[in-house]
């Protein structure tokens, strides 16, 4: 796809793998680079037109793995409380014209330029939360509409905004993928493989 969307990718890139053990993950080799930069690659080429690395676990070595990509930085002295004050402080330093939030995790290698274009493509504009799914299983990236700004910034669950989704069902939209990379993660240092 040509052209940029007014839209703000939010790349959480802050939290402290405790599952990898002293290893920060995102920093692990896959195919001769840190995995997070697999990420910022991919991000860097999707038509978003703000990409915003939400920084926190070991900030400055993440910070320099992404050296050189278009990302604006932002750190959530919070980290430790949870991905849901990463989410915030991604959508605090976002760009106030901004359609919305695809909220990208730093852990998902395997997504490629085209799947968040995939996710992109379908925002309207309107009061959304759009949500990819693969034989009737919802994954990530999700994007929220700036309708959920206040919403978002005031949720309280630590661990994510799965609360906001399930809250809102007549908001969300279902995104169709063929294949299962919006499930695939790195929790354990077995995920790391092709």
């Amino acid at each position: 796809m040509s052209g940029k969307l007014p839209v703000t990718a939010v790349l959480l890139a802050a939290g402290s793998s405790r599952r990898m053990g002293s290893e920060n993950k995102l920093l692990l080799p896959l195919g001769g680079k840190p995995m997070v930069v697999w990420v910022a690659e991919a991000l860097e080429r999707s038509c978003a037109n703000e990409l915003v690395v939400v920084l926190g676990h070991e900030a400055e070595r993440v910070q320099e793995a992404l050296r050189g990509y278009k990302f604006r930085f932002t750190y959530n002295a919070g980290y430790l409380e949870g991905m849901t004050s990463s989410i915030q402080a991604g959508i605090r330093a976002a760009a106030e014209g901004s359609l919305g939030w695809l909220i990208c995790l730093g852990d998902m290698p395997w997504l490629e330029a085209g799947d968040y274009d995939r996710m992109l493509e379908a925002v309207s504009g309107g009061e959304e939360i759009l949500v990819p799914v693969y034989e009737g299983r919802r994954g990530n990236p999700v994007f929220f509409s700036r309708h959920f700004r206040e919403l978002l910034l005031a949720h309280s669950e630590p661990e994510g905004c799965r609360g906001v989704v399930l809250s809102h069902g007549g908001c969300v939209r279902e995104v169709p993928f063929e294949h299962n990379r919006i499930f695939r993660d790195v929790d354990v240092p077995g995920d790391l493989r092709f």
